[in-house]
């Protein structure tokens, strides 16, 4: 027969092992000056007793699996369709550790200085079962960064490499060399800066040596890419520049890359809708650069003549014109194929839905995502902007789905 047992409650757990800080600095094998400094910088967690400081046995073991550093505090990615820089960052981190010294202070070429520093993020997702997987975030430039004296933290900010396009201005204009293509002159504009690559998908062709590239590199790109019926510029998360084709259009048959709902199994937690008749149009007008023999700039017209959709332009909607033009244009049959690749862009409702789900760093820029909720209509619209807690315990991630237009194409 087992002995009888003190503890009536079995199943109460004692109180945890307490040790003075010089205590721990044995145990540790450090002074207790670097534990005092773990405990200031937030990477050693201690209970006050009165004026005393203990540390329990679980926190000195937290501390040493973690390598004498703790999870950096709240953070986050953000994701914009509309800008250049697509993408920013915000991480925050103790200024010191016992192990390292995080804050950049005087020292040019610490890591997270703004000398050129890159930082890259990547994220962890737990699938359920018990897997991790490791997503990459992409690399950012480091921008600025400022020390918090009295929370002992640095907050570190940083964005998408297509600022090193944008700081890295013509020192002259420019013009493309003489046989050049759309794209060799892509990549030409990137050569030095970034690695460059083209899309297969992109049906190449000869680009005017008369064209003239002003100082800014990146409105460069985006001419001559908007040129190419219809094409977009960005930086992947290698840090690589793509060109690559428009974004195909949405239609009730296009199989979404994410679902957000609420329910039970569901993520939403909110969700609000926008309409804009402003930023939608059923018409476009391109026009092309007006050749030196004096003949008709290249011109073409395409319009919404669907009688099924609501803003055809013989229905109720009106007569609702978009205009581009681009001296990089130098073809009726490329004039033709740059209007009916960017009225695309403008043919579906104007609407656009912004909702709070639980975090999910699969949620790229770009996606196509199924939107409803059990007293909604569905949606389905493409992610234009994602801000995305890099932990579940920062909050929701808030994404923006929609089928307007951008603001900085055409007139």
């Amino acid at each position: 027969m087992p002995p009888a047992s003190a503890n009536p409650d079995s199943s109460a757990s004692p109180l945890p092992d307490m040790y003075t800080v010089p205590e721990a600095a044995k145990i540790l094998g450090c002074s207790p000056k670097t534990v005092y400094g773990a405990i200031k910088s937030g990477s050693l967690r201690a209970v006050n007793i009165g004026r005393c400081k203990r540390l329990t046995g679980p926190a000195l073991a937290d501390f040493v699996n973690n390598g004498g550093t703790q999870p950096a505090p709240p953070r986050s990615v953000s994701f914009d369709d509309s800008a250049v820089q697509k993408r920013s960052c915000t991480v925050v981190v103790p200024a010191r550790t016992p192990l390292l010294r995080l804050d950049p202070g005087n020292d040019p070429m610490h890591p997270l200085n703004n000398y050129g520093q890159r930082l890259r993020i990547r994220t962890g997702l737990r699938i359920p079962g018990g897997e991790a997987e490791l997503l990459d975030m992409g690399w950012y430039l480091i921008t600025t960064w400022s020390r918090d004296e009295q929370d002992g933290t640095v907050t570190i900010r940083g964005a998408d490499l297509s600022k090193l396009i944008v700081d890295a201005r013509l020192y002259a204009a420019e013009s493309p060399p003489v046989g050049a293509t759309y794209g060799t002159e892509f990549v030409r504009l990137v050569d030095g800066i970034l690695p460059a690559a083209v899309s297969p998908d992109l049906d190449d062709m000869a680009i005017s040596s008369g064209t003239v590239w002003e100082r800014d590199r990146d409105a460069a790109l985006t001419a001559l890419t908007s040129a190419w019926n219809g094409a977009r510029w960005y930086v992947d998360d290698s840090g690589t520049v793509e060109a690559a084709p428009a974004h195909p259009d949405i239609t009730s048959a296009t199989t979404p890359d994410v679902v957000i709902t609420d329910g039970s199994a569901g993520t939403l937690t909110g969700r609000q809708r926008d309409a804009d008749r402003d930023r939608q149009y059923n018409a476009l007008v391109v026009t092309g650069a007006t050749p030196d023999d004096g003949t008709a700039a290249p011109y073409a017209v395409a319009e919404i003549t669907d009688p099924a959709s609501p803003i055809r332009v013989s229905g109720p909607f009106g007569r609702k014109p978009r205009f581009f033009q681009s001296d990089l244009i130098t073809t009726g049959a490329q004039a033709t194929a740059t209007a009916t690749n960017l009225l695309g862009r403008y043919t579906l409702f104007g609407r656009a839905e912004a909702v709070d789900a639980v975090p999910d760093p699969r949620v790229q820029l770009g996606d196509v995502a199924r939107i409803y909720t059990a007293d909604g209509d569905a949606y389905l619209g493409r992610i234009t902007a994602l801000t995305l807690p890099l932990t579940g315990a920062q909050g929701a991630m808030n994404a923006t789905a929609s089928t307007l237009p951008r603001d900085d194409e055409g007139s």
